[in-house]
């Protein structure tokens, strides 16, 4: 299993004290942890779980588990790419593909699992992290949300008949890793019964191996 935010072992064994910034939330220096990024490479696939999730995360919960995905992977409604520097990502949310940080999910409000190829090289990952920047400002796919939903329904419950809907310049959150990825190894990161590619998959794929996530206590 990894370590995730809220495992008391993984804050018990944290791994040192983090030298804060001022430019730190509120919220984080409340946690009073952060997670030891320097653990983490570019290329990495970063999963994410609101414990507080609204509505669009229930919905990404229900079509995971639904479609026949353990709760482990069912759970995680979000992923992002790790850039290789100071906790950087590059994701889709809802105002499109954004370059962010690690520091909008380190609050004790999420849940963190960190994901790799274990079997790349140092470039090819690198590669991934600019893939995935090569498409910031794309906008927000709803309809392809809904159809991947649909997929992972098919896996194994369902036959559904799909019409694909969604730009080409449009893109999702998991979307944007595997394509990333596949852009970077010439090797395909989906499901290959129902071409899905979701946050349950990333989080299920054999392909990617886990990576403990370590934490530090802030200090000033």
């Amino acid at each position: 299993m990894p370590q995730e935010l809220l495992d008391p072992d993984a804050l018990d064994k944290c791994a040192g004290e983090y030298q804060a910034s001022e430019c730190l939330t509120p919220a984080i220096w409340k946690f009073g942890y952060y997670p030891n990024v320097d653990e983490w490479m570019p290329g990495d696939l970063v999963l994410i779980r609101n414990l507080n999730g609204n509505f669009t995360h229930r919905t990404i919960e229900f079509f995971q588990r639904y479609g026949g995905y353990k709760e482990t992977d069912s759970r995680w409604h979000h992923a992002a790419v790790y850039l290789g520097y100071s906790g950087d990502l590059c994701e889709a949310d809802t105002s499109g593909v954004i370059h962010s940080s690690i520091n909008r999910y380190v609050s004790g409000h999420h849940m963190i699992r960190v994901r790799r190829d274990v079997h790349l090289d140092e470039t090819t990952r690198w590669w991934i992290a600019i893939r995935a920047l090569t498409r910031l400002r794309q906008s927000y796919s709803y309809s392809t949300i809904v159809e991947t939903g649909l997929l992972a329904l098919s896996r194994f419950r369902y036959q559904l008949p799909l019409t694909r809907h969604g730009s080409a310049s449009s893109m999702i959150c998991s979307k944007l890793y595997a394509d990333a990825y596949q852009t970077a190894t010439l090797k395909m990161l989906s499901n290959s019964s129902s071409t899905e590619v979701t946050p349950a998959f990333l989080s299920s794929t054999n392909r990617l191996a886990d990576v403990p996530v370590t934490w530090r206590r802030l200090s000033q």
